[in-house]
């Protein structure tokens, strides 16, 4: 019984810690450095990426991608392919910045060439945040093409995500096909990434 109630003492008090820094933290508010207000923002990205804590480096590519022009989205495609230092939670980050702030039609072309070189699991995000970026029918086309002739089947699982974060239609018309194509019992895995 004494173990129970120093057990539900340690809970209380991480809840009211946890509780406490929430509250510190959303008072807080971001410097203004941390957005374009500076005129170059490749200037105020190399100040912010020197600094050492990754939310400097965030603040430093999304400066970069509110820009959105053909330098900034170098720069931070140069990130995706050598990150300096947090390596995991960079490359979700530039791919969540890319779907985001880059999406018009102009840049899927460096996009694919992107998803071409990066295709292993930890950059399915990369995946489905530029596969979902253009929306004319020609391109929805070209993916459903894709998600019916890959066999990989984590690239389909990204193809579909980025259909259906578009809502088209064609989604729901190559469902059964894949449906149809559905991994063997013996690899739970793939199943269990489809659905």
């Amino acid at each position: 019984m004494k173990q129970w109630t120093v057990l539900f003492g340690v809970l209380v008090s991480a809840a009211s810690l946890a509780t406490a820094t929430l509250a510190q933290t959303r008072n807080r508010r971001l410097p203004e450095t941390a957005f374009p207000h500076e005129k170059d923002p490749i200037a105020q990205y190399k100040k912010y990426i020197q600094r050492v804590p990754f939310l400097y480096h965030t603040w430093g590519r999304m400066v970069l991608a509110k820009a959105r022009t053909s330098a900034t989205l170098e720069l931070l495609l140069n990130d995706y392919r050598k990150p300096i230092g947090y390596d995991e939670f960079t490359r979700y980050t530039l791919s969540q910045l890319f779907g985001r702030y880059f999406d018009a039609f102009a840049w899927t072309e460096q996009f694919a060439e992107l998803r071409q070189k990066y295709d292993g699991p930890g950059d399915m995000w990369l995946w489905i945040n530029t596969l979902a970026l253009s929306g004319d029918d020609k391109d929805n086309a070209v993916v459903a093409q894709f998600i019916r002739e890959t066999k990989n089947v984590q690239h389909k699982g990204a193809a579909i995500a980025a259909l259906a974060l578009r809502q088209r239609q064609v989604v729901i018309d190559v469902i059964p096909e894949v449906c149809a194509e559905f991994p063997r019992k013996n690899k739970p895995g793939e199943r269990r990434l489809l659905v």
